[in-house]
């Protein structure tokens, strides 16, 4: 019986993997590993050559623009497809000031860096946004899910495979195949099908009539207060801090054990799983609840890792720790910024992708750290229960099907 709903679970998958917006997703995340290790092969570099004390500039310039990027997405009258490959090659060209900043010594390409990744990073969750929403709709929230576990797992491996070789070639191969992404990127930019063209002319009429929030019912500063953009923004701020200078942060804890290590990373692999599960069904039955996932986000990272500091060891605190990080992400919030700006209503169509680039781009930098202080091995052991989970998720979970959706444009 088990055998059978594992092979119905995977079936299931194979169903949903076959939606091309769904393989194009997947060939963005596989084309971003290597961009990400060259992320964390320089980043010993930019601190011998000093750019850790600009830190505090590089962030604000990513929060700020990052911002600016989700309200302009709006306004974007392209292919989620041709999207997704051209932030990949904005990726690239952010990694060329990056290395040209290494090489340079030169503060402006540092910044240069910040600015072009942060759009790049924006873009692409927007638009990968996007194209699940296309496949929820497609296929159902069973399929989906199963095809999101699919796809957990092999970014896992990904991630595995890719702690294992990091610092094992030198940084001029990390190169050629930042360039070969580039020229994959270029081709499917003009390669990809049509499709995902957003809402139709009658959705954006009825998105006209929907009534506004309550924040845009204010006035003055409460209802400045209430705008959920500026929580974003400071979100993004103190999210921004940890996950871009978390190498330089991590103190050498010496009662962090290999055992230790393992544990904390099986936890976020695993928490991070169901915390986007039960995200994506809270928000698919109460959008108006956006707010308070964006909230829980952007305060999970630093708390999580304020845990792991203070825990000196105890358990309680090490497991809680890890539940913290395990939630928080970048994308969420980014989405949800989009979606206030196009209209309220839109806000648990697109928020209900359930895993992001940075949350992924976090766990290889956990991962990164547990391989430099303990070796590859421990790094791979630890990537085991999130194997386990995904298996667990597209065979399991008592997930239904998403009720067929009116056509209201005709009454």
């Amino acid at each position: 019986m088990k055998i059978r709903k594992l092979a119905a679970g995977w079936w299931e998958a194979n169903q949903w993997l076959k939606i091309k917006s769904v393989r194009s997703l997947a060939l963005l995340f596989v084309c971003m590993y290597p961009l990400q290790a060259l992320d964390l092969a320089v980043i010993p570099h930019l601190k011998e050559k000093g750019f850790g004390d600009h830190q505090g500039t590089y962030i604000t310039i990513t929060a700020i623009v990052q911002c600016i990027m989700s309200w302009l997405f709006v306004k974007m009258k392209k292919r989620p497809q041709q999207v997704l490959f051209r932030s990949l090659g904005l990726a690239l060209l952010g990694k060329i000031f990056l290395i040209g900043a290494i090489l340079s010594s030169k503060l402006w390409m540092y910044y240069g860096y910040a600015v072009v990744i942060a759009v790049s990073g924006t873009v692409s969750v927007l638009a990968s946004g996007l194209l699940f929403d296309q496949a929820l709709k497609q296929q159902g929230r069973k399929a989906s899910f199963a095809g999101m576990a699919l796809l957990t797992l092999s970014n896992t491996l990904l991630q595995g495979a890719l702690v294992t070789v990091l610092f094992l070639p030198p940084l001029i191969i990390w190169v050629w195949v930042a360039v070969g992404v580039l020229a994959v990127c270029l081709w499917m930019t003009w390669k990809t099908p049509s499709g995902g063209e957003g809402p139709s002319k009658e959705e954006k009429e009825q998105l006209k009539q929907i009534e506004p929030s309550k924040g845009a019912q204010c006035k003055g500063l409460k209802r400045w207060i209430q705008d959920p953009s500026l929580w974003i923004f400071i979100g993004t701020l103190g999210s921004s801090l940890f996950y871009y200078a978390f190498p330089y942060l991590l103190p050498q804890t010496s009662f962090v054990t290999v055992e230790m290590a393992g544990v904390i990373l099986g936890i976020a692999t695993m928490g991070r799983a169901f915390a986007s599960y039960f995200m994506t069904l809270i928000l698919a039955d109460r959008p108006s609840w956006s707010n308070r996932i964006v909230l829980v986000t952007r305060l999970s990272l630093p708390g999580g890792l304020a845990l792991l500091c203070l825990s000196e060891g105890k358990w309680p605190l090490l497991i809680a720790g890890a539940l913290l990080i395990s939630c928080g992400g970048n994308g969420p919030a980014t989405r949800v910024s989009y979606l206030k700006a196009r209209n309220e209503a839109w806000g648990h169509a697109i928020a209900k992708i359930s895993w992001d680039t940075s949350a992924i781009f976090g766990s290889i930098i956990l991962l990164t750290w547990v391989a430099k202080s303990y070796g590859p091995n421990v790094a791979l052991w630890c990537l085991m229960p999130g194997l386990v989970l995904a298996v667990i998720i597209a065979s399991y979970l008592p997930l239904h099907r998403m009720p067929p959706e009116e056509d209201k444009s005709t009454k």
